[in-house]
Protein backbone atom coordinates (compact mmCIF):
# COMPACT_ATOMS: atom_id res chain seq x y z
CA UNK A 1 0.00 0.00 0.00
CA UNK A 2 1.45 3.65 -0.98
CA UNK A 3 0.74 6.89 -0.14
CA UNK A 4 -0.56 9.47 -2.55
CA UNK A 5 -0.49 12.78 -2.08
CA UNK A 6 -2.61 15.60 -3.90
CA UNK A 7 0.33 17.88 -3.37
CA UNK A 8 3.23 17.79 -6.01
CA UNK A 9 6.61 17.11 -4.23
CA UNK A 10 9.60 19.08 -5.79
CA UNK A 11 11.77 17.35 -7.70
CA UNK A 12 15.55 16.40 -6.67
CA UNK A 13 18.28 17.56 -8.86
CA UNK A 14 20.61 14.35 -8.45
CA UNK A 15 22.46 13.32 -11.48
CA UNK A 16 21.53 9.74 -12.21
CA UNK A 17 22.11 6.76 -14.36
CA UNK A 18 19.71 5.86 -16.80
CA UNK A 19 19.87 2.27 -16.48
CA UNK A 20 20.26 2.05 -13.21
CA UNK A 21 21.38 3.07 -9.67
CA UNK A 22 23.94 5.82 -9.42
CA UNK A 23 27.06 4.60 -8.01
CA UNK A 24 26.70 6.48 -4.58
CA UNK A 25 23.89 3.73 -3.85
CA UNK A 26 26.14 1.50 -1.30
CA UNK A 27 24.54 -0.74 1.09
CA UNK A 28 24.36 2.26 3.74
CA UNK A 29 21.67 3.79 1.92
CA UNK A 30 18.28 2.80 2.12
CA UNK A 31 16.42 1.29 -0.55
CA UNK A 32 14.63 4.61 -0.94
CA UNK A 33 17.46 7.17 -1.20
CA UNK A 34 18.83 5.16 -3.82
CA UNK A 35 15.71 5.35 -5.86
CA UNK A 36 15.58 9.34 -4.96
CA UNK A 37 19.09 9.79 -6.55
CA UNK A 38 18.65 7.31 -9.26
CA UNK A 39 15.33 8.59 -10.65
CA UNK A 40 15.55 12.24 -9.45
CA UNK A 41 11.99 12.22 -7.09
CA UNK A 42 11.77 12.60 -3.60
CA UNK A 43 9.58 9.56 -2.55
CA UNK A 44 9.23 9.64 1.28
CA UNK A 45 8.47 6.97 3.80
CA UNK A 46 4.95 6.15 5.50
CA UNK A 47 5.77 3.16 8.50
CA UNK A 48 2.88 1.93 10.40
CA UNK A 49 3.98 0.93 13.86
CA UNK A 50 1.83 -2.42 14.24
CA UNK A 51 -0.01 -3.41 17.98
CA UNK A 52 2.41 -0.98 19.98
CA UNK A 53 1.35 -2.19 23.22
CA UNK A 54 1.02 -5.80 22.70
CA UNK A 55 4.77 -5.70 21.67
CA UNK A 56 5.19 -3.81 24.97
CA UNK A 57 4.26 -7.11 26.74
CA UNK A 58 6.40 -9.09 25.03
CA UNK A 59 9.29 -6.98 25.80
CA UNK A 60 9.78 -5.23 22.37
CA UNK A 61 9.90 -1.54 21.82
CA UNK A 62 9.02 -1.13 17.90
CA UNK A 63 7.90 2.49 17.88
CA UNK A 64 11.47 3.43 19.65
CA UNK A 65 13.32 0.57 17.05
CA UNK A 66 11.65 2.62 13.68
CA UNK A 67 12.68 6.19 15.33
CA UNK A 68 16.58 4.95 15.56
CA UNK A 69 16.13 3.21 12.45
CA UNK A 70 15.35 6.94 10.85
CA UNK A 71 17.72 8.57 12.80
CA UNK A 72 20.37 6.00 11.71
CA UNK A 73 19.52 7.03 7.74
CA UNK A 74 19.39 10.73 8.57
CA UNK A 75 15.33 11.16 8.44
CA UNK A 76 13.86 13.37 11.34
CA UNK A 77 15.15 17.01 9.37
CA UNK A 78 12.60 17.52 7.23
CA UNK A 79 9.14 17.23 7.76
CA UNK A 80 8.25 16.15 4.44
CA UNK A 81 10.15 12.90 4.52
CA UNK A 82 8.23 10.90 6.78
CA UNK A 83 5.63 10.14 8.34
CA UNK A 84 4.69 7.64 11.51
CA UNK A 85 1.51 6.06 12.07
CA UNK A 86 -0.39 3.80 14.42
CA UNK A 87 -3.78 3.34 15.60
CA UNK A 88 -3.00 3.53 19.26
CA UNK A 89 -3.19 7.47 20.87
CA UNK A 90 -0.99 6.71 23.60
CA UNK A 91 2.07 5.78 20.92
CA UNK A 92 0.96 8.66 18.94
CA UNK A 93 1.35 11.01 22.70
CA UNK A 94 4.25 8.86 23.44
CA UNK A 95 6.34 9.54 19.86
CA UNK A 96 5.17 13.47 20.38
CA UNK A 97 6.50 13.82 24.09
CA UNK A 98 8.80 11.47 24.26
CA UNK A 99 10.80 9.52 21.55
CA UNK A 100 11.35 11.91 19.17
CA UNK A 101 12.36 14.90 21.58
CA UNK A 102 15.00 12.67 22.83
CA UNK A 103 16.26 11.80 19.55
CA UNK A 104 15.81 15.24 18.30
CA UNK A 105 14.27 14.57 15.69
CA UNK A 106 10.98 16.11 14.08
CA UNK A 107 8.60 13.53 12.09
CA UNK A 108 5.35 13.72 11.24
CA UNK A 109 2.75 11.67 13.31
CA UNK A 110 -0.32 10.27 11.92
CA UNK A 111 -3.09 8.75 13.91
CA UNK A 112 -5.02 5.92 12.19
CA UNK A 113 -8.62 5.58 13.01
CA UNK A 114 -11.54 3.38 12.09
CA UNK A 115 -15.40 3.77 12.40
CA UNK A 116 -15.31 1.37 15.45
CA UNK A 117 -16.61 2.73 19.21
CA UNK A 118 -12.88 2.86 20.17
CA UNK A 119 -12.64 5.92 18.20
CA UNK A 120 -15.57 7.49 18.87
CA UNK A 121 -14.40 10.32 20.67
CA UNK A 122 -12.45 12.02 18.61
CA UNK A 123 -15.41 13.14 16.81
CA UNK A 124 -17.25 14.66 19.79
CA UNK A 125 -16.59 18.08 21.16
CA UNK A 126 -12.49 18.82 21.32
CA UNK A 127 -11.71 15.39 20.24
CA UNK A 128 -10.21 16.89 16.93
CA UNK A 129 -8.12 19.09 19.12
CA UNK A 130 -7.22 16.76 21.50
CA UNK A 131 -5.60 15.24 18.76
CA UNK A 132 -4.49 18.04 17.49
CA UNK A 133 -2.21 18.39 20.08
CA UNK A 134 0.30 15.20 19.69
CA UNK A 135 -0.50 14.63 15.64
CA UNK A 136 -0.47 15.93 12.70
CA UNK A 137 -2.57 14.57 11.30
CA UNK A 138 -5.64 11.71 11.06
CA UNK A 139 -5.61 8.46 8.20
CA UNK A 140 -9.27 7.61 8.68
CA UNK A 141 -10.95 4.68 6.67
CA UNK A 142 -12.34 5.96 3.07
CA UNK A 143 -16.03 5.42 4.51
CA UNK A 144 -15.69 7.71 7.56
CA UNK A 145 -15.47 9.97 4.82
CA UNK A 146 -17.77 9.01 2.39
CA UNK A 147 -20.45 7.48 3.46
CA UNK A 148 -21.01 3.79 1.98
CA UNK A 149 -24.62 3.99 1.84
CA UNK A 150 -23.90 6.77 -1.01
CA UNK A 151 -25.13 6.57 -4.49
CA UNK A 152 -23.40 7.59 -8.00
CA UNK A 153 -26.54 10.51 -7.86
CA UNK A 154 -25.85 11.54 -4.06
CA UNK A 155 -22.66 11.89 -2.69
CA UNK A 156 -22.80 11.49 0.85
CA UNK A 157 -19.68 13.56 2.61
CA UNK A 158 -19.49 13.35 6.60
CA UNK A 159 -18.07 16.37 7.87
CA UNK A 160 -14.85 14.56 9.43
CA UNK A 161 -12.20 16.16 6.82
CA UNK A 162 -14.03 19.67 7.91
CA UNK A 163 -13.52 18.91 11.54
CA UNK A 164 -9.72 17.53 11.21
CA UNK A 165 -8.95 20.64 9.17
CA UNK A 166 -10.66 23.21 11.71
CA UNK A 167 -8.25 21.41 14.04
CA UNK A 168 -5.13 22.03 11.52
CA UNK A 169 -4.71 17.91 10.48
CA UNK A 170 -4.31 16.26 7.32
CA UNK A 171 -6.60 13.79 6.24
CA UNK A 172 -5.34 10.66 4.46
CA UNK A 173 -7.77 8.11 4.07
CA UNK A 174 -7.19 4.47 3.43
CA UNK A 175 -7.53 2.73 0.73
CA UNK A 176 -8.52 3.31 -2.96
CA UNK A 177 -8.42 0.67 -4.65
CA UNK A 178 -8.87 -0.24 -8.75
CA UNK A 179 -9.16 -4.19 -8.46
CA UNK A 180 -12.56 -5.67 -9.53
CA UNK A 181 -15.02 -5.40 -6.60
CA UNK A 182 -13.25 -2.82 -4.77
CA UNK A 183 -14.54 0.37 -6.74
CA UNK A 184 -17.77 1.92 -4.12
CA UNK A 185 -21.14 1.47 -6.36
CA UNK A 186 -21.57 5.33 -5.87
CA UNK A 187 -18.30 5.71 -8.50
CA UNK A 188 -18.20 4.58 -11.77
CA UNK A 189 -14.45 3.92 -12.28
CA UNK A 190 -11.38 4.46 -10.36
CA UNK A 191 -10.55 8.06 -11.72
CA UNK A 192 -14.21 9.34 -10.49
CA UNK A 193 -13.27 7.54 -7.02
CA UNK A 194 -10.51 9.81 -6.49
CA UNK A 195 -12.26 13.24 -7.68
CA UNK A 196 -14.56 12.13 -4.90
CA UNK A 197 -12.02 12.57 -2.62
CA UNK A 198 -9.59 14.98 -3.76
CA UNK A 199 -12.39 17.34 -5.04
CA UNK A 200 -15.55 16.77 -3.41
CA UNK A 201 -14.02 15.68 0.07
CA UNK A 202 -11.03 17.75 0.16
CA UNK A 203 -8.57 15.02 1.85
CA UNK A 204 -5.12 15.70 1.68
CA UNK A 205 -3.78 12.35 0.27
CA UNK A 206 -5.30 9.11 0.24
CA UNK A 207 -3.59 5.24 0.53
CA UNK A 208 -3.75 3.34 -2.47
CA UNK A 209 -2.65 0.12 -3.42
CA UNK A 210 -2.68 1.93 -7.82
CA UNK A 211 -0.86 5.08 -7.03
CA UNK A 212 0.39 5.64 -10.31
CA UNK A 213 -3.74 6.13 -11.13
CA UNK A 214 -3.94 8.95 -8.76
CA UNK A 215 -0.75 10.68 -9.31
CA UNK A 216 -2.03 10.46 -12.93
CA UNK A 217 -5.24 12.40 -12.20
CA UNK A 218 -3.40 14.70 -9.99
CA UNK A 219 -0.81 15.84 -12.56
CA UNK A 220 -3.98 15.99 -15.07
CA UNK A 221 -6.10 18.33 -12.43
Amino acid sequence: MVFASRRKPPALTVPHHPRGLPAAATSRRTGVEALNASTGKNVGLYPEIKSPSFHHKEGKDLTKAIVSVLQKYGYGKDRDDVYLQVFEFDEVKRLHDELLPAAKMDLNIVFLVSGSKRFAWILEPGGMETVAKYADGLGPNMNQIVSSKSKPDEIVITDFVEKAHQAGLVVHPYTLRADEGAIPNYASDFEELVEIFFDQADVDGVFTDFPDLVLRYRDQH
